[in-house]
């Protein structure tokens, strides 16, 4: 967290300028991480509330001693259904190896399951079959994942609009996109928001599964 400094009223001399403002309750900010670089599973310790946003949102620990810069702990937006004691992982860098019996790292095939040229492409059951234990060990609420691993229909929130930058999308109490489809041509994703907008989205950003909590918020 880092604290909210206040003017009161005062201007960058420190005079007033503005009189009869200031006081109210000490407020501290809390500090989300929308990046979610840090890949390997992170726990989730407790769900809390925070006055700076309608969402809750979850405390992180991650199991390396160094992921966060060393401070292990994070705050991220809790998605709906996320618990304390559940384990979530971020897979922006790349999926590793080794996550499910027979992939080495690389996806050479959509997950629409086509080619480039749009055509059927010639699966074995053993590819097929690699590629549904990887959603399920990948699709999960609270993960990050590249859009191109995300089957269509997967509600998600906190989409990024650049491969390299902060997640900016789908951000407040109960709301979720929608994937779905992934254009031919392997560059570009559909994704349906809550207004209704369809839009298109680089394949190489990335979204965390589910949807944003505390849905009643509104009500």
């Amino acid at each position: 967290t880092t604290p909210l400094r206040k003017k009161g009223g005062r201007n960058n001399t420190g005079r007033i300028v503005i009189r009869h403002r200031g006081g109210g309750h000490k407020r501290r900010l809390r500090t989300v991480d929308f990046m979610r670089m840090d890949a390997g599973p992170q726990d989730v310790v407790r769900i809390e509330y925070d006055p700076g946003r309608s969402g809750h949102i979850a405390l992180l620990r991650g199991r390396d001693p160094k992921a966060n810069d060393g401070l292990r702990y994070s705050y991220i937006l809790a998605p709906e259904g996320l618990r304390a004691g559940d384990v979530i992982q971020s897979f922006r860098t790349g999926v590793p190896a080794g996550i499910v019996p027979g992939f080495d790292g690389n996806l050479d095939v959509s997950i629409n399951g086509q080619d480039s040229s749009g055509a059927q492409s010639s699966q074995t059951s053993t590819q097929s079959l690699m590629i549904g234990l990887l959603r399920a060990a990948t699709v999960r609420p609270g993960n990050v994942l590249p859009l191109k691993l995300i089957p269509p229909g997967t509600p998600i929130h906190c989409i990024s609009l650049f491969p390299e930058r902060r997640m900016s999308l789908v951000r407040s109490a109960g709301t979720f996109a929608t994937v779905i489809t992934h254009e031919d041509n392997g560059k570009y994703t559909q994704v349906k928001l809550q207004s209704g907008e369809v839009r298109l989205v680089l394949q190489s950003c990335c979204a965390t599964i589910g949807k944003v909590s505390n849905p009643l918020w509104r009500n």
